[in-house]
C-alpha cells in the first residue's frame, strides 16, 4: 500500500525539516514528491544543498520534473549558488563610490531607515557586476557607515 498523504506530509516535515506549506505543495502529486526525494538522496555528501533549498527550487522555479534528472537540477542549483571572491580593497573602493553617489540613502540609514542599507547593498552589487556573497558586502557597508 502506498504512503498516505498525511503520513508523507508529516515525514517530509520531520525528515527533511520542511515547513508545512512546502511539504504540502510537494506531496500534491506523487511524481513531484518522488522527484523531490530522489533529488535529496542524489545530493553528494560534500555538497551544501539542503532539502529546503531543493524544495524552494522545485516550488519557485516551477521545475519540469518530468524532463529533468535530479542530478541535473542539483548541478543547476550548485552553479547558481557559486559566488566570486572579491578583493577587500576593490570592495572598499566600490563601497566608497556607492556612498558618494547615494548620500540621501546614507543619511536615511544613519537616521534609522534599515531599508536604505538594502538599497546601498543593491547598488554595490550592481557595481561589482558578479555574484558575490551578500553577507560580506552587507558587513562591509555596516562597518563603513558606522
Amino acid at each position: 500500500m502506498p504512503e498516505l498523504p498525511d503520513k508523507k506530509l508529516a515525514r517530509f516535515e520531520k525528515e527533511f525539516a520542511l515547513p508545512s506549506y512546502d511539504a504540502e505543495i510537494l506531496i500534491r502529486e506523487i511524481a513531484l514528491a518522488d522527484f523531490f526525494e530522489k533529488t535529496v538522496h542524489a545530493t553528494p555528501q560534500n555538497d551544501k544543498i539542503d532539502p529546503k533549498t531543493i524544495a524552494n527550487w522545485i516550488i519557485n522555479k516551477k521545475v519540469d520534473y518530468e524532463k529533468i534528472a535530479p542530478e541535473e537540477m542539483l548541478k543547476q542549483i550548485s552553479s547558481a549558488k557559486q559566488t566570486v571572491v572579491i578583493d577587500e580593497k576593490e570592495l572598499d573602493k566600490l563601497i566608497d563610490e556607492v556612498i558618494k553617489e547615494n548620500e540621501k540613502a546614507v543619511v536615511d540609514y544613519k537616521n534609522g531607515k534599515d531599508a536604505s542599507l538594502m538599497f546601498l547593498l543593491g547598488q554595490t552589487m550592481k557595481k561589482i557586476g558578479k555574484k558575490v556573497d551578500t553577507q560580506i558586502i552587507k558587513t562591509a557597508l555596516i562597518k563603513r557607515l558606522s
